[in-house]
């Protein structure tokens, strides 16, 4: 009966005890947001860029003008987050894009890449849903998939963007033209994540503690015994 009685009280303490998650956010930014939503910064997008970290220092690429067909070229490029791993159960990121022209005709996402992982139709959804208008800086918050947290706990992430025609370039603004540089300005990667660890139950604490004090008793009879 005794060894049944503690058996009991140890299974209480046990069950006292639950785990929780206990989260950490991260917010990690490369390069510097230097305008605002729906800003239209032609004339200072370079000069404010000056001094950043690569791919945020600068205009990239060039839509191709009505008489420009050597110089044009398409925006391309990566840019890397490094941060201390760890557990991650949600993921945002977060671009400054200039001059993207994501109002014109067609898919302006050329390709937008986690390592591997193929993110463009994610990234072509919200350019598609609003923005992109000729010369215009807009901000784009994309939530990203579950698939993506494996690849993100390592604490390197690694992001590849190429943006395509057709699109509002030239200097009339309005030409539909196949090359499409742009500017990033900055990315913000965030997330939310943690371990699991074990703390005890608020309704559980009179069982916790009724249980220690019939622990002591049985301990107090088997050595009178």
């Amino acid at each position: 009966m005794k060894g049944n009685r503690a058996r009991q009280v140890r299974r209480g303490c046990a069950g006292a005890i639950q785990a929780f998650p206990a989260t950490a956010a991260a917010v990690v930014t490369l390069g510097e947001r230097d305008f605002n939503e729906g800003d239209f910064p032609v004339t200072t997008y370079n000069g404010r860029q000056t001094g950043e970290p690569a791919p945020f220092d600068g205009f990239i690429g060039r839509d191709q003008d009505l008489t420009d067909t050597v110089l044009a070229e398409d925006f391309s490029a990566s840019w890397t987050f490094n941060y201390a791993p760890l557990s991650i159960s949600s993921a945002t990121l977060t671009l400054g894009l200039y001059d993207h022209d994501s109002a014109s005709p067609g898919s302006q996402v050329g390709g937008f890449f986690l390592d591997s992982l193929d993110l463009t139709g994610l990234l072509n959804s919200a350019l598609e849903a609003r923005g992109g208008g000729n010369a215009v800086y807009n901000i784009y918050t994309l939530t990203l998939p579950a698939s993506t947290f494996t690849t993100l706990e390592d604490g390197v992430a690694n992001f590849s963007l190429r943006l395509v025609g057709p699109t509002l370039g030239g200097t009339s603004g309005d030409s539909v033209l196949p090359k499409n540089g742009a500017g990033l300005d900055f990315a913000t990667l965030a997330f939310n994540g943690g371990d699991s660890v074990s703390v005890p139950e608020p309704s559980s604490l009179a069982l916790l503690f009724g249980s220690f004090f019939s622990l002591a008793a049985l301990s107090r009879r088997r050595r009178s015994d």
